[in-house]
């Protein structure tokens, strides 16, 4: 039983690869990696010979349609998709797709693939989160009360209300009204008046 991963040097594809006992085909754009683990075969290009489940990484391959008509080709036995929680909301609205995923295409090939599919609707992962906050985190500053559908008012942009806090600059008040910067954005701060 030999598990196709694709993106497989990636933060989700490499702890696939540590998970799995293997064998396991590992697609990356670096091929030459010798820092795998001995089970993993690695390839620079689709290769599904002897391949029983394809793991379709949404940011990973070009053609996802053709990544998967490959495994039915091949005679693959599972196909898994990695998703969003948020893939039936409108694109545009869905941050991941500024990072260049493409959740809703990877989940829409799986599941018209004919084949036995899963679709891994991810809300978060813990390693997002360094990334998306990181430069608040070591200025010191926070941008709390944000949730999916009501942002904080201080990590809003002024040009767009919906603007993701990670695609402009927090603007940050201890005392209330607009936002400022400079200042540190609390739950209380933003709702006081």
């Amino acid at each position: 039983m030999t598990v196709f991963i694709s993106g497989a040097t990636g933060l989700v594809g490499r702890l696939l690869l540590d998970a799995l006992p293997g064998p396991v085909r590992a697609l990356t754009r670096r091929p030459d990696r010798r820092d795998l683990p001995e089970h993993v075969e690695v390839v620079g290009e689709v290769d599904l010979r002897g391949v029983t489940a394809v793991f379709v990484h949404p940011r990973a391959v070009a053609d996802l349609d053709g990544l998967v008509r490959a495994a039915r080709a091949a005679g693959v036995g599972k196909v898994v998709a990695l998703s969003a929680a948020n893939v039936d909301e409108p694109l545009d609205a869905q941050p991941s797709r500024f990072r260049g995923d493409r959740n809703k295409e990877a989940e829409d090939a799986v599941v018209g693939s004919g084949l036995p599919w899963v679709s891994l609707r991810a809300a978060s992962f813990a390693s997002n989160t360094a990334t998306a906050w990181a430069a608040q985190l070591a200025r010191g500053t926070s941008c709390a009360g944000l949730t999916r559908t009501s942002p904080s008012p201080c990590c809003t942009s002024a040009t767009s209300p919906r603007s993701p806090p990670w695609r402009s600059p927090p603007t940050r008040s201890t005392t209330g009204g607009s936002p400022s910067p400079g200042r540190t954005c609390s739950p209380t701060a933003s709702r006081s008046g």
